[in-house]
């Protein structure tokens, strides 16, 4: 998470920099904002799918976590189940 603020944070001073250099420029102020606005767009959707990315990994580390502890409680079950038929068979012996 940590990087994306820090991507956000270069992204504003980015613009805060590319503002001040197009402030006196008026010829092609129009078109400079049009572009501005597109790259605006498609930043805000990489973010949006960035994110929308992070969660979804999250969710799997959440689910690979859940199965782990399944199989460590179905390890435990194994070992003792083992155990009881050791016991069953030592007594029929």
């Amino acid at each position: 998470m940590t990087l994306r603020k820090t991507q956000k944070s270069l992204y504003d001073k980015l613009k805060e920099t590319e503002d001040l250099a197009n402030f006196g420029n008026t010829n092609n102020g129009n078109m400079a904002s049009t572009d501005y606005s597109e790259e605006n767009q498609e930043m805000e959707m990489m973010e949006d799918l960035a994110q929308e990315r992070d969660g979804d990994i999250n969710r799997l580390v959440d689910t690979i976590n859940e199965l782990s502890h399944m199989f460590k409680q179905m390890n435990q079950l194994v070992i003792e189940q083992g155990t009881i038929v050791d016991r069953i068979d030592f007594n029929l012996e």
